[in-house]
């Protein structure tokens, strides 16, 4: 099922049974078994349009800067050295992949606090750079609805309102 950019993303309303013998698998509670694999569901289409443009994306239009695509394309072959203290925020940084910027500051406060010889443990702006120039990987910002309900990309990249909760961008 080949669907095109320009396809309408918006829901048409109910797809008429085919048989009148259950209910409709894009609006009932309980998935048809029968239901064929091109079923005319909004996030079956949703799924189909993010692997067309996985398949079609290019680093050029990715949204990252030309030093990092350089640096993706052509990665460095040496290891940099990393101090006991930035070994430290590396890990505190990646223990909780969910943990915010006051998590880690926090954090960082308290063992400073508790060991003012380790003052030298990077701020979070200052690790957060640290990991960007040791592994290559920066930080893409992308809108995202307000009540979390998905990011403003891929099909969703020119909506202005959240495809799922109707709340503005």
């Amino acid at each position: 099922m080949d669907i095109t950019p320009d396809e309408e993303e918006e829901d048409q309303g109910p797809i008429p049974d085919r048989d009148n013998d259950g209910p409709n698998p894009e609006y009932g509670y309980t998935e048809d078994q029968g239901a064929p694999r091109d079923a005319h569901r909004r996030a079956y289409r949703d799924a189909q349009k993010f692997v067309q443009l996985l398949q079609t994306a290019e680093l050029e239009t990715s949204g990252l800067d030309q030093a990092s695509i350089d640096r993706l394309q052509h990665p460095p072959h040496e290891t940099k050295e990393v101090t006991d203290h930035q070994l430290a925020g590396f890990q505190m940084y990646m223990a909780r992949g969910d943990a915010s910027e006051q998590n880690y500051t926090d954090h960082r406060n308290v063992h400073v606090f508790l060991h003012p010889e380790d003052e030298e443990i990077p701020t979070y702006e200052h690790i957060k750079k640290l990991a960007e120039e040791h592994t290559g990987i920066r930080t893409i910002r992308t809108d995202m609805c307000v009540n979390t309900c998905c990011a403003f990309t891929g099909p969703y990249a020119e909506k202005e309102k959240c495809p799922f909760c109707k709340e503005d961008r």
